[in-house]
């Protein structure tokens, strides 16, 4: 499962796809390889006695907690400016530095007595890789390990059973960008662009509505605190909404009330205790979605009245 953002809402992505995930994946004990899935070369194979797999069965609740393994050299992380991968496919032999890892569920699922496998269904933390946890699995056991297939199917909020995922797409290969990276063209698996696009275009959800399955939405009452608010300015809660109960410290969303205005805009931003006026809540404004804003505006200052001119 992929979660995208298009046009303003990918302001949003930073909230909405860094965040926990879950997937169902299946382990293969017995190869370790240099990408630690399927596709890499093997740096280590062994037999598997009849024990293996009962053992990682047994010790598979040890791996659910908070740790520092090492990340895969095959990924995006930049070290000095540089994508390991790109390190890797230039022959350079490194390793990442450890790293903070989450696993905060992990259920064993069938087990492939034949293929040397176990399937799990497991719930991780942001930034936590599965080939990794794989490898820590089998040297958990003393036999190397590499992921055999991985599916998420949960990203935050957000997941593969709800009514508005589309599936069925397929990524066709185009010509190289000229910096030389893929390029990609995602559509249905017919290949037809102007049925894709009206599917994909019926899925999309109200950037507000994603926003809110995590983080509370403020319905600024003040048409004219909301525009100081668009314009980067933090305003006090009691402004906003006066009256109304501030949710709980940290991210909020902000959007003008349609009862009293027009504006579409929708402001990312946090919401903190003042630093000079006790615990007051102030929201402080991070990103503005839609131009929008513009429609609520200070008004022009009066016209002088028509005819003549005082003497």
């Amino acid at each position: 499962m992929l979660v995208i953002c298009v046009g303003e809402a990918t302001k949003l992505a930073a909230r909405l796809v860094d965040d926990d995930k879950r997937y169902l994946a299946s382990v293969a004990f017995g190869r370790s390889t240099t990408t630690g899935d399927a596709e890499g070369e093997t740096i280590a194979s062994v037999e598997l006695d009849a024990d293996v797999l009962p053992r990682a069965v047994a010790v598979a609740p040890t791996l659910v907690g908070a740790f520092a393994w090492a990340p895969p050299n095959v990924s995006a992380i930049r070290e000095h400016g540089v994508r390991a991968h790109a390190r890797v496919r230039a022959g350079e032999d490194f390793e990442l530095p450890a790293r903070a890892m989450r696993i905060d569920a992990l259920q064993v699922g069938a087990i492939d007595a034949d293929a040397g496998a176990i399937d799990i269904d497991v719930a991780v933390g942001k930034g936590t890789y599965v080939r990794t946890l794989a490898e820590q699995w089998g040297k958990a056991i003393g036999v190397p390990a590499h992921l055999r297939s991985l599916r998420r199917v949960a990203a935050g909020d957000f997941a593969v059973d709800e009514p508005g995922a589309v599936g069925g797409l397929v990524a066709i290969a185009g010509p190289p960008r000229p910096d030389g990276k893929p390029r990609w063209r995602v559509t249905l698996g017919d290949g037809d662009r102007d049925r894709t696009g009206a599917i994909l275009a019926a899925a999309l959800m109200p950037a507000d509505v994603a926003l809110a399955r995590r983080d509370p939405i403020v319905r600024a009452r003040d048409p004219d605190a909301f525009a100081r608010l668009c314009r980067g300015q933090p305003m006090p809660w009691a402004t906003l909404d006066p009256g109304g109960p501030p949710p709980p410290w940290g991210a909020v969303g902000a959007r003008l009330d349609s009862a009293v205005g027009a504006a579409q805009a929708l402001v990312l931003a946090t919401l903190r205790p003042a630093a000079d006026a006790g615990d007051a809540p102030v929201v402080h404004p991070q990103r503005v979605l839609d131009p929008g804003c513009a429609t609520v505006r200070e008004p022009p200052p009066a016209r002088p009245p028509e005819g003549p001119a005082p003497a």
